[in-house]
């Protein structure tokens, strides 16, 4: 009699508590029943599920199954069963703790708008009070405030990149004078010659290497070296600046036989080699005309998103930042500023399309990585904020990277640069007169596995450019911070996908783990890879996330 007294009592409270809980919206007309139990439908379910208070589907059904009684008392309630009241009640004394400055609504708000995420918090979510209103779901995504079914409604195909504009070259053979390093053994090497004002140069003919502008007026040509590493479409070659000589020069060669009779040759020199070192990739036209439709990478979108990235970086630079030099130091100077790498030079021939970058002698971020096997928390924050720096420019331009990943991250002088744009989109907005943008309907998949996200890899549903790019963002940082990425694809037969970006367990995974990881980087990193793109943070929302509250510039090794 006791026992039933007590079960009697929980169930006169329960809907007292339940009231922290807005009721999911009565959409298929279906009604409870004295002494049935009731079972949400699919309708229903989504609707609880978008508010995530639980992680799974059948767990989340068993909750909501709810009996009710008119005058007679519950029977045939088990151990199970009145557990489950028990664990209800928990939650919602966990709930109203950590919301407890935070208005909840009594009623379901209206379909047409997007219900706010309410998380079940784990055991020491936070170290720190953080502004929950701003950082619990994506502030800008462009289909907050519709249903999920609808967002299809709201794609748009992206906008066309401006066709690009190569300038006409040609590779030649040619004599160059290279200068003498003053800490080498480079005078022993013959020929050389010496100047009139005293400067030592070595003179050495390339053979089919130069390129040079059809232009007979341009005063700088590229001397191609050895190969950086493959690309689809051709090879990243190492290059050199040659600068025009006011005067060309004559100069005799002596001959390098046996032969003492043989005195040399003349040989009329125009081109100098310089210190400016580059990066050249080097793609052949028949490769790019005969199978670039079937690849997703696309060259010629590739070159014209860097000239339109250039046209607005150059628009947009501040004026502290800007370079009264030449072109090329301007153009370095807006990489800089915006982590973003574009061509100093688009150049084509009859075989091949070059664009000429600046030299990144750092290397890839990948190669730090995996030298390094993970980054201290203080390097891997330097580095992500340069990134995040970088995603900003994209997103204000209006363009969607789509293939963010450590390999297309490149380091010079202490700085991160984004490289390889050829999966590039031009963001398509919801009216042309204003900044909203518009979601973009599916393109294929495309992307490196780590880094795709699960909407890109299911390609049914539209998608949001900045914040495909920015779950990028949040594996890249999940591998600097732990050396591992978090799954092998991003699907639900993928245990820890499921565990992680569906299940919202991170903070659990890695803490069984022992990643050694602040409460910080733990609850960013959830927060940046949810299943759900509307549940992710927007970018704004990832950089005033307390994890970069200190962003200091310190030596690395």
């Amino acid at each position: 009699m006791t026992s039933l007294l007590s079960i009697c009592t929980i169930l006169f409270y329960l809907p007292v508590g339940c009231a922290f809980i807005p009721p999911p919206p009565r959409i298929s007309g279906s009604t409870r029943k004295t002494g049935v139990s009731y079972l949400p439908n699919d309708d229903e379910m989504e609707y609880w599920q978008r508010h995530h208070y639980w992680e799974e589907e059948a767990r989340s059904r068993e909750y909501l199954q709810v009996q009710e009684y008119s005058d007679e008392s519950p029977v045939g309630w088990n151990d199970l069963e009145f557990d489950l009241l028990t664990d209800m009640e928990r939650q919602f004394v966990e709930f109203d703790q950590l919301n407890q400055n935070i208005i909840e609504p009594m009623s379901p708000p209206p379909l047409s708008q997007r219900p706010p995420l309410l998380r079940r918090p784990g055991p020491g979510l936070v170290n720190r009070p953080i502004p929950i209103q701003m950082l619990r779901t994506n502030s800008d995504y462009p289909g907050r405030e519709v249903p999920g079914p609808q967002w299809s409604y709201l794609a748009k195909e992206p906008l066309p990149f401006e066709d690009a504009q190569f300038t006409p070259s040609q590779r030649i053979t040619s004599t160059i004078l290279i200068p003498c390093s003053k800490n080498s053994n480079d005078e022993s090497y013959q020929p050389h010659v010496v100047l009139d004002d005293g400067r030592k140069f070595i003179v050495e003919t390339i053979i089919d290497d130069v390129i040079v502008q059809q232009d007979r007026h341009v005063q700088r040509a590229y001397w191609l070296q050895s190969q950086i590493s493959t690309a689809i479409h051709g090879q990243v070659r190492a290059g050199t600046i040659l600068r025009k000589l006011e005067e060309p020069i004559e100069v005799k060669i002596p001959s390098l036989s046996d032969n003492d009779n043989e005195e040399g040759s003349w040989t009329l020199i125009e081109w100098e080699a310089t210190n400016e070192h580059v990066a050249v990739k080097q793609m052949d036209w028949g490769h790019i005309l005969n199978e670039g439709q079937e690849l997703a990478e696309d060259p010629i979108k590739e070159v014209a998103c860097m000239e339109y990235m250039k046209k607005w970086m150059m628009a947009t630079l501040p004026s502290t930042a800007t370079n009264s030099g030449s072109d090329d130091d301007r153009t370095i100077d807006a990489s800089t500023w915006s982590h973003i790498l574009v061509a100093l030079d688009i150049l084509s021939d009859d075989q091949y399309l070059y664009t000429v970058m600046p030299y990144c002698e750092g290397g890839r971020l990948l190669d730090r990585i995996e030298g390094k096997n993970r980054f201290a928390e203080p390097e891997a924050r330097y580095w992500m904020h340069q990134i995040l720096e970088g995603l900003a420019c994209l997103k204000e331009a209006g363009v969607s990277h789509k293939d963010l990943s450590p390999e297309n991250l490149l380091v010079k002088d202490g700085n991160v640069y984004i490289i390889d744009m050829g999966m590039s989109l031009r963001i398509p907005f919801v009216n042309d007169r204003t900044n909203e943008r518009s979601l973009i309907a599916p393109q294929g998949v495309c992307g490196k596995w780590y880094y795709l996200s699960p909407e890109v890899c299911v390609n049914e549903q539209p998608f949001d450019g900045p914040t495909v790019d920015l779950w990028a963002a949040g594996v890249i940082l999940f591998m600097m911070l732990t050396g591992e990425p978090p799954w092998e694809e991003p699907k639900m037969t993928d245990a820890n996908f499921r565990n992680i970006a569906a299940g919202g367990n991170l903070m659990q995974i890695l803490t069984a783990r022992r990643a050694g990881l602040s409460l910080d980087a733990m609850d960013l990193l959830q927060k940046m890879l949810y299943m759900d793109p509307a549940d992710r943070l927007s970018l704004e929302q990832v950089i005033s996330h307390p994890w970069f509250s200190c962003v200091d510039k310190i030596p690395f090794v």
